[in-house]
């Protein structure tokens, strides 16, 4: 029924083997039939597991899960990040609600609490939290929210019922129909580096070509943010300018009719957080990013 799709970069071979022990170690991985890992490291994994195991010499996750999807021999796709621990039954789960009729499917992300620790330590991070609560308190869909202005509100820890009417999914645990993938070409290769909102934009092409998902809080992962891959140069200035390109992106493509201040608040907790080691560069680098985003 499922075909496993996993990009992996930058990681040990042995977290990717741990990620595919945890697949393998699911009472109801007999629902998958393939795995694909598409390796964009300089030098081969060595992995322990059965899989397809693919090399991509120039690394780019959108590319990597668009050839991952290529490859798949199955009806439905999973994409995990390669630094998750896939949690009992996920698969059966992801089963009951793709049963329902829906097209994707968003998993729970649950944190290590040493990773949670740290977020609160932050003061950005923390008063980002504490408006997200207050405003998924007041919305049907407690999950994942985006606004008419490109504002997220998520909270994809949420462990209470099946949602509907979701507006995005994480994209550490998702699965989608692979002729809907395909349908809308996959995800969208301009997003660079990390590509963060790739999986928001895609998903929101699906909904404009009709398609609905649901929030499954029974398929879950623990993400355990291993250094490599999308968090090793998080507070950079490269990693903070490839986040903002992709952002301003994402925004021109979804919301290009919102106030550029608009824009600028929404963006500014990058700069923010990253403040320790970029100091006023960053928050520049930001300007520099919206002159550009307006020409």
């Amino acid at each position: 029924m499922f075909s496993i799709v996993i990009a992996t970069y930058g990681r040990s071979s042995n977290i990717v083997n741990d990620t595919l022990m945890s697949i393998l170690d699911d009472k109801s991985s007999t629902l998958v039939k393939e795995i694909i890992v598409v390796d964009q490291n300089e030098s081969k994994l060595n992995l322990d597991y059965n899989t397809v195991h693919i090399m991509l010499e120039k690394p780019s996750l959108t590319k990597a899960r668009n050839l991952g999807a290529k490859q798949a021999r199955n009806e439905h796709l999973i994409f995990f990040d390669d630094d998750v621990i896939v949690q009992e039954n996920t698969f059966e789960k992801f089963k009951e609600a793709f049963e329902l009729g829906v097209h994707f499917v968003a998993g729970r992300e649950i944190l290590p609490e040493s990773f949670q620790k740290e977020e609160r330590k932050n003061v950005i991070k923390r008063f980002k939290s504490f408006i997200r609560s207050i405003v998924l308190n007041t919305q049907p869909n407690p999950v994942a929210n985006i606004t008419f202005n490109g504002f997220f509100f998520c909270d994809f820890s949420y462990d209470k019922r099946m949602i509907n009417n979701i507006d995005t999914v994480r994209g550490c645990i998702f699965g989608v129909k692979k002729s809907c993938f395909h349908e809308v070409q996959g995800f969208d290769e301009n997003f660079q580096g990390n590509a963060l909102r790739e999986e928001s934009d895609f998903i929101l092409r699906l909904r404009a070509n009709g398609y609905s998902g649901v929030f499954q809080p029974g398929a879950s992962v623990l993400h355990l943010r291993q250094s490599g891959g999308c968090d090793n140069l998080e507070q950079s200035f490269t990693s903070l300018s490839s986040k903002l390109s992709n952002e301003l992106y994402f925004q021109k493509k979804h919301f290009s009719g919102v106030s550029i201040i608009v824009v600028f608040f929404r963006l500014l907790p990058y700069a923010l957080e990253a403040y320790s080691t970029t100091r006023l560069k960053g928050v520049r680098l930001l300007i520099q990013k919206i002159r550009e985003f307006r020409e």
